[in-house]
């Protein structure tokens, strides 16, 4: 091998090693920022364990129902179970 060929490999080397370095930082700051983004989406009251008394009917916190336009006719969207 000639010393330009031997130069010109070594170019070629250094691309492919920074080509394989920036894929593999931008893989980690894609599956951080997944982890983030995902982490972040929490549900309130997601069990729905409390609930709001609103006279003839319970309503569940943190959650918007029809229940204020419908109870007149005695139709409930969201109930509490058993």
């Amino acid at each position: 091998m000639m010393a330009g060929e031997s130069f010109k490999f070594h170019i070629q080397y250094q691309q492919t090693i920074n080509i394989m370095m920036i894929k593999s930082i931008l893989f980690s700051t894609a599956l951080t920022l997944t982890v983030i983004v995902s982490n972040a989406q929490t549900i309130p009251n997601a069990s729905f364990e409390s609930w709001t008394n609103s006279g003839t009917y319970e309503t569940p916190d943190g959650w918007a129902t029809l229940n204020a336009m419908t109870s007149p006719a005695s139709v409930y969207t969201a109930t509490k179970g058993a």
